[in-house]
């Protein structure tokens, strides 16, 4: 089953596509998306720099924030109305804005793949929560110094990050930061948390972090995120005022989309 879209393109030329509908499995709640998270990772993906093996014109986000809708029928518990956050690893889901210009509203995912969130945390910071927990199980599995370079969009969520794990570090420009565990500088490791890295590589010396890979979080995060203060990383869109300028922030911000 498909729904049929018509998009325009300039003045004169119209194009028909179509898109799946989603289906309600009996074990799936039907999610209505209030706020997605984009990162340099969605910019790189529309500049064509990364080619992911998925279709389109689903190939924006995997980290929203919305509202069940409906559920399937092997759902006893009323969890219609309950506010969720979906992460990265729900189910290979992407959400939000479409390459083509189809903004999705809704998706039907695994109950068991999200998080249903007490209504006082369904605010845009909130979307960071599986970034802030993969970098927090990062730095307190961390016993050396290092050398940390980082997409400069990460950089108040590191340092409130570091800050509240009272783990001592300087910055040393503008995306990068030291962290001093022990005094002598014999033993170090150099770590690179991007957007860029597709998946997880450590050595002895060199940690490559991707920021979405494996980032799951519970609710432990969530009362973690009380003594966090990064309000300023966002940058709020009107899905019907996204475009390629606006994405080019995606450099310094992390952009949400609001439907």
């Amino acid at each position: 089953m498909v729904a049929v879209s018509l998009i325009t393109h300039g003045d004169r030329d119209l194009a028909i596509e179509e898109h799946f509908v989603e289906v309600l499995y009996p074990s799936n709640i039907l999610v209505r998306m209030k706020k997605t998270l984009l990162t340099p990772l969605d910019y790189y993906i529309i500049l064509g720099r990364i080619k992911p093996k998925i279709p389109k014109p689903f190939i924006l986000s995997s980290i929203g924030l919305g509202v069940i809708v409906d559920k399937g029928f092997n759902i006893s518990s009323n969890v219609v109305g309950k506010y969720v956050l979906l992460g990265p690893t729900c189910n290979d889901k992407l959400f939000t804005y479409g390459i083509s210009g189809l903004a999705r509203t809704y998706v039907s995912v695994p109950i068991n793949c999200v998080t249903i969130l007490p209504s006082e945390y369904a605010v845009t910071e909130i979307l960071a929560a599986p970034i802030v927990s993969k970098i927090t199980n990062i730095l307190k599995s961390l016993t050396t110094n290092a050398i940390v370079r980082f997409d400069h969009c990460l950089c108040d969520i590191l340092t409130s990050v570091l800050s509240s794990l009272n783990i001592p570090f300087s910055r040393i420009g503008k995306s990068a930061l030291k962290i001093k565990h022990v005094e002598e500088d014999i033993e170090k490791v150099e770590i690179n948390i991007s957007f860029k890295q597709l998946k997880d590589a450590k050595s002895a010396k060199v940690w490559n972090i991707s920021c979405l890979s494996n980032a799951t979080f519970n609710e432990t995060v969530l009362e973690f995120f009380k003594t966090l203060n990064f309000r300023k990383t966002f940058m709020e869109i009107d899905v019907d005022h996204v475009n390629i300028e606006a994405l080019k922030k995606l450099q310094e911000k992390l952009i949400v989309i609001v439907f």
